[in-house]
């Protein structure tokens, strides 16, 4: 009885973090940063 809950106890767990990104997902929908780089080899951004 005790193997059965001590299977439960790691196996829960470890289902739900393995099956998680299924139903969590985030999209990031940003532009990339504007960014030019000077006669003098600095970076300025708009």
């Amino acid at each position: 009885m005790i193997i059965v809950i001590v299977i439960a106890a790691v196996g829960i767990p470890f289902g739900v973090y393995t099956i998680s990104p299924i139903f969590t997902s985030s999209t990031v929908n940003e532009s990339l940063p504007t960014t030019t780089v000077d006669g003098k080899g600095a970076k300025s951004s708009y």
